[in-house]
């Protein structure tokens, strides 16, 4: 063997390196034994993140914020059910425009939303907007009685009815869209 100890099988290890060669050729055979090195992760982990932030801003995230939306909105609705029946009056959630709802009380009063401490309208996310399907009986807004039962509101505070059909309000975001229901007597709300 020359004065060379045996040094086993090596993953990927190159036959031709070996004591015999120039000091340029044993450190380039060196360099192959070891792996990666920390420059050669770190540009690669740059290239990874580019690709990904350049990705995540062509495909959009319109779905994602009006799921969002969606949620928040049935939430608020419950919560308006809840109120009515715990404080045994009727409360409205009306729509004052595409891109806001608001609570009222009975008389038409703004009631405070309880996550933002303000009886000012909520505003949907930028780009979002909302509408309220025709309702039977007709209305413009919804509301619950003391029992938790959906009912037809024309805004300010002008209760129709009891809700005969599902209530549909659609929310849209760049070509998306998604409901929430109130189903009539029950007043479950259902979000997608």
């Amino acid at each position: 063997m020359d004065g060379r100890v045996p040094q086993g099988a090596r993953p990927f290890y190159s036959q031709d390196c070996g004591a015999d060669e120039t000091v340029s050729a044993r450190l380039h055979c060196r360099a192959l034994e070891r792996g990666f090195t920390l420059r050669e992760l770190v540009i690669v982990m740059v290239i990874v993140g580019i690709i990904s932030a350049i990705a995540l801003t062509r495909t959009g995230n319109d779905p994602v914020m009006l799921s969002t939306q969606v949620e928040q909105l049935a939430g608020d609705i419950r919560y308006v059910q809840t109120l009515a029946m715990t404080q045994g009056q009727r409360y409205i959630i009306s729509f004052p425009s595409a891109t806001s709802y608001r609570f009222l009380d009975s008389t038409g009063n703004p009631v405070v939303h309880p996550a933002y401490g303000s009886n000012a309208a909520i505003a949907l996310g930028a780009g979002a907007t909302l509408a309220l399907a025709a309702t039977t009986p007709a209305g413009n807004a919804l509301g619950f009685d003391g029992r938790g039962a959906p009912h037809s509101v024309t805004t300010p505070a002008t209760f129709n009815g009891a809700l005969t059909a599902q209530a549909n309000i659609t929310l849209s975001k760049g070509g998306a869209n998604q409901s929430v229901t109130v189903t009539p007597e029950t007043g479950k709300v259902t979000p997608p």
